[in-house]
């Protein structure tokens, strides 16, 4: 999780706090404040919900990461030649993705509906240095 989003979120909370008066107070209902305090709140709200699906879609790509680079080092400690370590590790992905939903794993989650591309699963394993 990036440090910025952790600064974020209590920030998106403060200014929703501090734009709510401005709608709910009888003297300002008239006010040329309105309509720029709503349209705030409705931007802040958004971004503080794109910040707590961002984290958790985070913490599912990790877990997602994790088990590929768990996988690809398995593979590599059973003996198997670096150059085949990718295609085996995407096949194994695909074969996990066609699984049914209640016979997944608990790592993938139940939107997923594709796998990775090959290129992709090599660039996880590259960047945890199974490869």
């Amino acid at each position: 999780m990036k440090r910025t989003d952790i600064k974020r979120r209590p920030l998106a909370d403060t200014t929703l706090s501090g734009l709510e008066p401005i709608t709910s107070l009888p003297c300002l209902i008239a006010d040329e404040l309105k309509p720029i305090a709503d349209r705030a709140i409705k931007n802040a709200v958004r971004k503080k919900g794109g910040i707590i699906s961002g984290m958790e879609r985070h913490e599912e790509i990790s877990v997602r990461d994790a088990a590929i680079v768990k996988q690809g080092r398995h593979y590599r400690s059973v003996g198997m030649p670096e150059r085949n370590v990718t295609t085996a590790v995407h096949a194994w992905l695909k074969r996990e993705v066609a699984k049914p939903p209640k016979q997944r794993s608990g790592w993938l989650t139940l939107e997923t509906e594709k796998a990775l591309t090959r290129k992709s699963v090599e660039a996880i394993l590259k960047r945890h240095f199974v490869l």
